[in-house]
This record gives structure tokens, C-alpha cells and sequence, in this order.
């Protein structure tokens, strides 16, 4: 049955994808004249009410241009697929990331990357994970898909923090944010509200807090409190910066010391106090870091530019079944394959 509403959109679509390429316009455009020629040949033919009288090379004439103009209209979308199917995905360039960084902007896609040896580790192969991350661990790392599509793996994988060896295979979850299981911000500030979270939980048995009472005043105490998204700007949080990122530095190098560490992921050398994972030069737990010193935003930008990889988050650890809209890919050759256009979507508010 025909339906109008659905034959103009797909009528709209390939306009659409023919007008990306010039060569698929070109074609497309010369198949559109030789039809329309032959078209007009063939009234023109069958007006004279006699086709035993027509010349034979003006019916050949009028075919051959039938059906090239139709093999040139065909041709049109096709080579506009081939074309944009080479098209390399456009990457998110480093200095968008860290403004990303500094107003904490909306991340709509999610991923979550594990690296594992697939003759040793067979559980953790895409289609058998049961969770993003280990059952005891309540809160894990995940990145921005957006910011991360178009890489290899491998070197997605150390943007944001991952330990990936040569010979492994990585399991991929890509998923929609959702208000149904919320993403933090793992700044200092996100990290001690995950913290927070984590030793104030109903049932939690935690024998050696990390935020005992007293460690927080009352203003940072109630500049922990809000989870809008604008609170988690660099702005927001500016006059705690450096108060913050001291505890969430004396949490990363004594972390053994304190029960909750085994309930969040790692959080190693690679994670900075702004809320990214980065290639440190030397272990910040060697030395007395510097970035908790900074008072200002392009200040501290400029230190963490050079070594930047990209932003990252905290979620809890859901099972895979509850992530809305996931995709999960198993990547053999992680070097040398890329995180996939998917076709991401805006999610709403």
C-alpha cells in the first residue's frame, strides 16, 4: 500500500544523501536528464499513432536513454553510500573536550570498555557480561562515547584510563544516559559525593570511613549537595577546588586505608582531580602534584592540556539488561578497529 508520509521521507532521504557527495549529485543529476529525455522521446513516439512508421534508431535511441538515465539514477545513492561509508568519523578535537570539561556539558552516549584475554577470561566477552564492571564494585569508570568514537580502541582505552594489553580482545558497551541510574562527574567534587554516597548507604559496612565527621566543614559539606548538572561546572565549585582535590588526593594514595576503595574503581595515576583520565610523567603519589594549587580555570587548563585524554564519569555498577539503548561489541583487533559511528541520537532531558 502506498504511504505518502512514508514515501516523501524516504523520498527526502535520498535527496539528502545524494547532495553530500558531487560525484553522486553529478550522476544523479544526468541519470534525472537522459529519463526525463527519454520519457518525452516516448510520448512523443507513441503520439504518432503508427509506430511502424517511427525510425528504428529513434526507438533505440529512446531506449538506451531510458535505461541509462536509470542505471545513472540508480547509480546516484549508491555511490553517495560507498563515499560516506570511507568518510573517516569526525574526532572531537582536544581543546572542545577540555571546554566540555570546564561547563561539564551534557554527555547523551556512554562507554564502557574491558580489556580481556579471551582463552583466560571468556566470561568477560561482550555477550557474557552480566554488569559494566565487577559485582563487589558499586561505582565504575565510564567515558564519553562522543568524544571517543572514531579512535582505535586501543587508544580510546588509554584516554580514559584503561590498561590494555597486546593480545587481548576488549568488550564495548555503548549506552544512553538515563535518570534511572545517574552519571557523576569524577572531578574531586564527584569523586567525594560518590564517597559520600558510598559510606552513608543503607546496609554499607564500612569499618574504616574515609569521610569520618569533621573532615568537611559545613560549606563544602552543603556544596556537595546538589547533582544539577551546572553544579559540577569548574565555576560552581571554584572557591573548593583545592580543598577538594587535596582529599580526593589523600583518598587516591592511601586508598587501602579506607573500606570504600574496594567498592569504586580503580583510581590510579592516570586520574586527575578535574574529572579526566591523563598520561602522567611520573606517579602523583611520589611527589607533592601541583594541579590542586590552581585558583582558576585557565591556569589549571593549561597545566592539564598536555597530558589530557578525555572526560570521565562515575556511574553505578547496573546490570547490562538495565542500560537503555546498549550495543555491545567485542573487539579482536584493538589496534587496529575503531569505536563505530552508531547513529547517536540526542537523548532528551
Amino acid at each position: 500500500m502506498f504511504e505518502p508520509p512514508s514515501s516523501l521521507a524516504a523520498f527526502s532521504q535520498v535527496v539528502a544523501l545524494v547532495s553530500t557527495t558531487k560525484t553522486a549529485a553529478l550522476f544523479s543529476a544526468v541519470g534525472l536528464i537522459l529519463t526525463f529525455f527519454a520519457l518525452g522521446a516516448l510520448v512523443k513516439l507513441m503520439g504518432t499513432g503508427d509506430p511502424a512508421t517511427t525510425p528504428r534508431w529513434q526507438k533505440v535511441v529512446a531506449g538506451l536513454s531510458l535505461t541509462a538515465g536509470l542505471v545513472f539514477m540508480v547509480a546516484g545513492p549508491s555511490i553517495a553510500l560507498l563515499e560516506n561509508s570511507q568518510t573517516k568519523i569526525k574526532l572531537v578535537p582536544k581543546s572542545i573536550a577540555l571546554d566540555r570539561l570546564e561547563n561539564n556539558e551534557r554527555v547523551d552516549w556512554l562507554i564502557r570498555m574491558v580489556p580481556y584475554y579471551p582463552n583466560r577470561q571468556p566470561e568477560l566477552a561482550a555477550s557474557k557480561l552480566l554488569r559494566l564492571g565487577p559485582e563487589k564494585v558499586k561505582y565504575v569508570f565510564v567515558g564519553s562515547y562522543q568524544e571517543l568514537k572514531g579512535r582505535t580502541v586501543e587508544s580510546a582505552i588509554a584516554m580514559i584510563g584503561g590498561a590494555y594489553q597486546r593480545g587481548q580482545h576488549v568488550a564495548a558497551v555503548i549506552f544512553t544516559r538515563s535518570g534511572e541510574y545517574p552519571i557523576v562527574p569524577a572531578n574531586a567534587r564527584g569523586l567525594l559525593q560518590v564517597i559520600q554516597r558510598i559510606e552513608a548507604g543503607v546496609g554499607a559496612d564500612i569499618e574504616k570511613p574515609f569521610l569520618k565527621a569533621g573532615r568537611l566543614n559545613e560549606v563544602e559539606l552543603a556544596n556537595l549537595e546538589s547533582d544539577q548538572i551546572h553544579s559540577y561546572r569548574f565555576a560552581s565549585y571554584r572557591g573548593h577546588y583545592q580543598r577538594f582535590c587535596q582529599l580526593a588526593h589523600a583518598f587516591r594514595c592511601q586508598k587501602r586505608a579506607f573500606d570504600v576503595s574496594g567498592l569504586i574503581s580503580e583510581i590510579n595515576a592516570d586520574w586527575h582531580p578535574a574529572g579526566a583520565a591523563v598520561t602522567p610523567a611520573v606517579d602523583p603519589c611520589d611527589n607533592s602534584p601541583t594541579y590542586c594549587t590552581h585558583e582558576a580555570w585557565p591556569a589549571l587548563r593549561s597545566a592539564l592540556e598536555p597530558t589530557f585524554g578525555a572526560r570521565v564519569f562515575l556511574m553505578e555498577n547496573k546490570p547490562i539488561p538495565d542500560l537503555r539503548n546498549r550495543y555491545l561489541i567485542d573487539f579482536e583487533n584493538p589496534a587496529q578497529q575503531l569505536i563505530p559511528e552508531i547513529g547517536d541520537a540526542e537523548v532528551s532531558p
